[in-house]
């Protein structure tokens, strides 16, 4: 259930002391996660109680997910060798994330942890099948009832299908909303903020929100019409959408694209970098956009944030940002974390 202005004074304290105070009111982008770890896939949520913050890490042992709650120490949630953070709800303690199974006939399947529990249930609706589930996210409707998103992969042949699907608790119906070929592998879940869903399509890829009530799809336009690769939309029809050039590292750009299709640039990146993935948080006082920053030379990941994202008018220069020297750009971008068994 959403709770979008019933914020406790102790989760509002605890993100208050997270956030540095901006000069002049000059919007900046922060760093979240910049240690020598990999650290991805960010995810943030404030409920009644705490606040919330999950990320995925690298290490020897495999690919794992952690949570932090009221900015204490990161915990590691999962019990596999492999698993990465899906997100929030917006007001909600659930996160759901993807967990896989490569022992054997390599398996991954949609996954909830309770922070208030602390337990990890698999999701409902027969979601997870015997292909390959990833990047899930979810929400809730007016009525309480969950809706799913997430990627569904199929890798026998060249023409075996990439989804992106959408499974609602009151019809119990799981839907096809895109696909792409196993040869192309290049269709990407966003999120899902009741009613609209996004994903990205496409090399060079374009973004597209559909609205879930109206069945109403839109592919967003943005200047230049480059590689829109990643999306993340909220329960306004707002979306916020990484662009960059052919090459990894070229021109990467964040934009906040309105309702009614109006793009905004809100960030530039240094050359040599990449917003990867994009998620949000509605934090009573406005919406900070976190990203993971992919580094072209060495490949590596670090997590920041672009506070107050959704009121940002003129963009933040690469010169803001913080975290170490500035990568070289080329090849290509990986394919996000977790849409293919490691290697």
């Amino acid at each position: 259930m959403r709770n979008r202005t019933l914020i406790t004074v102790l989760a509002v304290l605890a993100l208050v002391a997270s956030v540095p105070a901006s000069a002049g009111g000059v919007v900046i982008i922060d760093p979240v996660k910049t240690s020598d770890k990999t650290e991805y896939l960010p995810a943030a949520s404030i409920t009644m109680s705490h606040s919330y913050f999950a990320w995925s890490q690298s290490g020897r042992n495999g690919e794992h997910v952690l949570l932090e709650t009221d900015s204490g120490v990161g915990v590691r949630i999962d019990d596999a060798d492999y698993s990465w953070v899906g997100g929030f709800a917006e007001g909600d303690a659930r996160l759901i994330f993807q967990l896989a199974n490569l022992r054997g006939n390599a398996d991954s399947n949609v996954k909830f942890y309770d922070p208030e529990l602390d337990k990890i249930s698999a999701a409902p609706g027969g979601i997870n099948t015997d292909v390959w589930q990833w990047s899930p996210t979810y929400d809730t409707d007016g009525a309480s009832k969950l809706w799913i998103l997430y990627g569904e992969n199929h890798f026998a042949t060249p023409t075996s299908p990439w989804r992106v699907r959408v499974w609602d608790e009151a019809s119990g119906v799981r839907r096809t909303l895109a696909e792409a070929t196993n040869r192309c592998r290049c269709i990407f879940p966003g999120t899902i903020a009741y009613p609209f869903a996004s994903w990205s399509k496409g090399d060079p890829g374009n973004v597209f929100v559909y609205d879930l009530g109206t069945d109403v799809r839109t592919r967003l336009a943005l200047p230049g019409d480059r590689d829109e690769h990643a999306i993340t939309v909220t329960a306004d029809g707002t979306a916020y959408v990484a662009q960059d050039g052919g090459a990894c590292g070229t021109n990467p750009k964040l934009y906040r694209v309105a309702p009614d299709g109006t793009p905004t640039l809100i960030a530039t990146l240094p050359a040599g970098t990449e917003p990867f993935t994009l998620s949000t948080l509605d934090t009573g006082a406005g919406i900070d956009l976190y990203f993971d920053r992919f580094a072209c030379a060495n490949s590596n990941y670090d997590v920041y944030v672009l506070r107050g994202a959704d009121t940002v008018a003129r963009p933040v220069r690469p010169n803001r940002i913080g975290g170490g020297s500035l990568p070289r750009s080329g090849g290509r971008a990986p394919l996000p974390p977790g849409a293919m068994p490691p290697r």
